[in-house]
């Protein structure tokens, strides 16, 4: 008899012997999605700058991204300082201008570009004040205090920035919905006040709707969450003197939204083992996965992604780990016929220390952080990660049985292509494998086999029966592309 994996999409499985037939239980650093078809490790992330430069240009970590496709630029905000970064020749900017020395700085927030009148600025969000950049020669850093119509300062609180269809910017404010409207006055309009939420709430995150501004708030101290706090989603009409609808969201605090294809991503903590990605209802939200992960046997539960830590690329919403460590999940599905899968194609590293303050898709994903050394921006765009680990569920038979043989298809091998298989057998047990042919070798690897598209395996004889089982791949390089593991199995007697 005969146990067929060769259906890769279903993404992560909750229980290592509980999911779909398609789901895994570890896919660490794996990703399905990038050949349809094929399980084969997700990119390997590349350097752009770190604090440990020689000369240091990269000295704190971006809270957020800005992207100018027009002139083929990127913006970063960390600290007391605003960075650019060339986005076609992948640098970042180290002169008389660059990295710019905002002052006294207690918070960094967002950055985002936004026109006022015809001219397009960018504008960078601190803890109590906003600057302003004519992405040319010249800096305003307290512009939002002292030019615009109404001019005063911010409350040190949270400052979420986003554009709404309205043409206004929005500026969590604290408990109260800011805004900027870039085409009234000479430079435009400052209402610190065009909403106000119930006392106590505090702004997190915002999103946008067709019809509504989604504002994501915690009432109470948003440093001090784990105790149990209220949250919500309030949505507003831009103009109505109240808000419209308030959801109550079954968590302390909402960290990061998303609006992807008019369904409302939400990443929440405080009441579960771990971070929480829900979706938005009517009513309150539903809970679509733990952001949990298994790594080496030990279920590591996540930090939500920060409120510039998500993203969409390739139809897939991508949000990286605040800690314990630097993993950049995905939740979607690139073919609607498939169904909605969460993966972890991509990391930086596995230090315990290692987190993701910011990710941005400029083209390909970046994001910035700390690998628990030193702080960086990075991004994922090619090669292979050579620690990608593929586990799949276990598979019970209830009564003993005897692995005959176990065979891999895939894509021709290539130059540094090489997989470590073996299995897994009664929950805890790892067995090596064997060349069927008895050639010594225990990997699939280019260097031995060469261009081969197949290769067969038997277990070690001692460990041959057994109850339960699954197959691990563990790569060592290159970028090896299984299309299905076949496992050849006989029952027999339950001595």
């Amino acid at each position: 008899m005969k146990i067929i994996y060769n259906d890769f999409l279903g993404g992560l499985a909750g229980s290592e012997n509980s999911g779909n037939d398609n789901q895994y239980y570890v896919g660490e650093r794996i990703d399905p999605h990038r050949s349809i078809g094929f399980l084969m490790p997700g990119y390997t992330a590349s350097t752009i700058a770190k604090s440990d430069d020689d000369p240091v240009v990269l000295s704190t970590i971006p809270t957020d991204f800005a992207v100018d496709p027009a002139n083929q630029k990127a913006y970063g905000l960390g600290g007391d300082k605003l960075y650019q970064f060339d986005s076609s020749a992948i640098t970042i900017r180290n002169d008389g201008t660059f990295p710019r020395d905002i002052g006294t700085v207690a918070r960094a927030d967002d950055v985002v570009l936004y026109y006022i009148g015809s001219t397009k600025y960018l504008f960078y969000f601190y803890d109590t004040d906003a600057g302003r950049y004519d992405l040319a020669t010249t800096f305003d850093d307290d512009w939002l205090s002292t030019v615009p119509a109404s001019a005063v300062a911010l409350n040190d609180n949270l400052h979420p920035v986003m554009e709404w269809y309205d043409g206004k910017l929005y500026i969590g404010n604290g408990k109260s919905l800011a805004s900027l409207d870039g085409q009234t006055g000479a430079n435009g309009t400052l209402d610190t006040a065009a909403l106000d939420l119930p006392e106590g709430f505090i702004i997190s995150a915002l999103f946008p709707t067709k019809n509504y501004i989604g504002i994501c708030a915690t009432k109470g101290d948003t440093s001090n969450f784990t105790q149990r706090s209220e949250s919500a989603v309030f949505l507003w009409d831009g103009f109505s003197s109240s808000f419209n609808q308030r959801i109550p969201i079954e968590d302390n605090l909402i960290e990061a939204a998303l609006n992807h294809n008019g369904i409302i991503y939400l990443w929440t903590t405080g009441r579960d083992t771990s971070a929480v990605l829900r979706q938005l209802t009517q009513t309150g939200s539903g809970k679509l996965k733990l952001i949990q992960h298994d790594l080496s046997g030990t279920v590591i539960n996540m930090n939500p992604p920060k409120r510039n830590g998500v993203d969409v690329y390739h139809n897939r919403v991508i949000f990286g780990s605040n800690g314990p460590r630097d993993f950049v999940f995905s939740y979607g599905r690139p073919d609607p016929q498939r169904p909605y899968a969460l993966t972890m194609p991509w990391a930086k590293t596995a230090a315990a220390a290692s987190q993701i303050t910011a990710l941005k898709v400029v083209e390909q994903p970046w994001f910035s952080g700390n690998d628990g050394t030193v702080d960086y921006v990075a991004r994922f765009s090619s090669g292979n990660d050579s620690s990608a680990v593929w586990k799949g569920l276990y598979k019970e038979f209830g009564q003993r049985i005897q692995i005959n043989y176990i065979k891999f298809y895939f894509d021709n091998l290539a130059s540094g292509d090489t997989v470590t298989p073996t299995l897994d057998v009664d929950y805890g047990t790892s067995v090596p494998l064997r060349d069927a042919y008895h050639k010594g070798t225990s990997t699939i690897a280019y260097s031995a086999d060469g261009a081969i598209t197949e290769k067969k395996f038997i277990p070690h004889s001692a460990s041959a029966k057994c109850y339960s089982f699954r197959p691990v791949l563990t790569y060592g390089g290159g970028g090896t592309k299984f299309s299905r593991i076949v496992i050849d199995y006989s029952f027999i007697g339950d001595i």
